[in-house]
C-alpha cells in the first residue's frame, strides 16, 4: 500500500470516529431535550383546564388587574398592542405565566405554548377592558 493510500484509509478512520462522537453527542443532547420538556410540560399543565374569562373575572372580582406576560427576552404582553405595552404595564401592571419561555424542546410543549398564548390574550383583553 502506498503512503498515500495509507493516509486516505487513516483519515476515513478519524472521520467515521469523528462523526460517532457526534451521533453519541446528539443522542446525550436528545435525552437531556426530552428531560427538559418533560418538565416545561409539568410547568404548563395548568393550561389543559385553563379558562380565561372565568380566570379573569375572579382576579378582577378581587381587584387583580395584572395582565399575563409570557417571559422571553422581552415579556410578552399577548393581546396588547405592542405599542402599548409600556402604557399598560404601568397602568395594569404584570404577572408572568408559569411554564412561559422561549425556549421549545419538542411539538408537544409547543403545542401547550400556543394555548398558554392563546389562554393570556384572552384574559389581558378581559382585563385591559376593566383596567384602562
Amino acid at each position: 500500500m502506498t503512503h498515500t493510500g495509507r493516509n486516505i484509509i487513516i483519515s476515513c478512520l478519524a472521520g467515521m470516529g469523528f462523526l460517532s462522537a457526534c451521533n453519541q453527542e446528539d443522542a446525550v443532547s436528545d435525552q437531556g431535550n426530552a428531560k427538559k420538556e418533560a418538565r416545561s410540560m409539568e410547568a404548563l399543565a395548568w393550561v389543559e383546564d385553563a379558562r380565561p374569562e372565568a380566570d379573569a373575572k375572579a382576579a378582577l372580582a378581587r381587584g387583580d388587574t395584572r395582565l399575563f406576560g409570557i417571559a422571553s427576552r422581552v415579556t410578552v404582553l399577548p393581546g396588547v398592542p405592542s405599542d402599548q405595552y409600556a402604557t399598560y404595564t404601568a397602568r395594569c401592571g404584570v404577572k408572568l405565566l408559569r411554564g412561559s419561555g422561549d425556549q421549545v424542546y419538542g411539538a408537544r410543549q409547543l403545542e401547550r405554548m400556543e394555548k398558554m398564548t392563546a389562554y393570556a390574550k384572552r384574559y389581558n383583553r378581559i382585563v385591559m377592558d376593566a383596567c384602562r
